[in-house]
């Protein structure tokens, strides 16, 4: 294999850090879109990915890369911030990421609530998420700037952290411009990341994939 590959559906979702990480790194690597499950019905392209057996734990993200195959978007989220320089400059900085990113992982999972209700309970839980657990973490992230000091999360240069924030909060805004009203700092940092020369050419790519946060709010208004 020439380059790394990363496989995924047709949507930015679980492996949308990764791919700001590689973006970000200028690293050269090769995407499989492997469609888009709907109505939990799979496409053939991740099926028979996952009939061959590589995926251990028959899910993706999928990452290869010079013999090394992973999945668990985290673990391969962690792997190249070693590899690339996005895992602070020491083992207190590595720890201090790895919390911030948790942190993340937490907000995605209090936003997928909304995903696990019925259609026609979906904006009021969709509200709710908004006025209690979006300005929760987001206060957690604006306190960790503040402490930080650096604009970044970790140190003094930009960290997987950094990239994990980002990939939600854009997600988030895709959904509603207000949500970072309250929140100057984080909106600070998200644009600061975003004029990155290799982030704001990826945001500006009308080919990039599109976000899973747009594609839902395209749906749910249009019905």
């Amino acid at each position: 294999m020439s380059k790394p590959r990363l496989s995924y559906f047709g949507g930015r979702g679980l492996a949308e850090p990764i791919r700001l990480l590689l973006k970000d790194a200028k690293v050269e690597y090769e995407e499989v879109n492997l469609g888009t499950a709907a109505n939990g019905v799979f496409p053939e392209a991740f099926l028979a990915l996952k009939a061959s057996g590589v995926l251990d734990y028959g899910s993706v993200p999928y990452w290869e890369e010079n013999g090394l195959n992973l999945v668990q978007s985290f673990a391969i989220s962690r792997h190249l911030a070693r590899k690339h320089g996005y895992n602070g400059e020491n083992e207190a900085e590595a720890a201090k990421i790895d919390s911030v990113v948790e942190g993340t992982r937490d907000l995605v999972m209090a936003i997928r609530k909304v995903l696990t209700v019925p259609a026609e309970q979906k904006a009021q839980t969709w509200q709710e998420i908004s006025k209690v657990d979006i300005p929760k973490w987001f206060g957690f992230f604006e306190a960790l700037l503040k402490k930080s000091g650096t604009g970044f999360f970790v140190g003094k240069k930009a960290s997987l952290a950094d990239i994990y924030v980002i990939a939600y909060t854009e997600e988030i805004r895709c959904l509603d411009k207000s949500a970072l009203a309250s929140f100057p700092l984080l909106s600070a940092h998200l644009d600061a990341m975003f004029a990155r020369p290799n982030l704001a050419a990826y945001a500006a790519d009308p080919n990039a994939i599109p976000s899973f946060a747009r594609l839902w709010h395209k749906n749910n208004n249009n019905k």
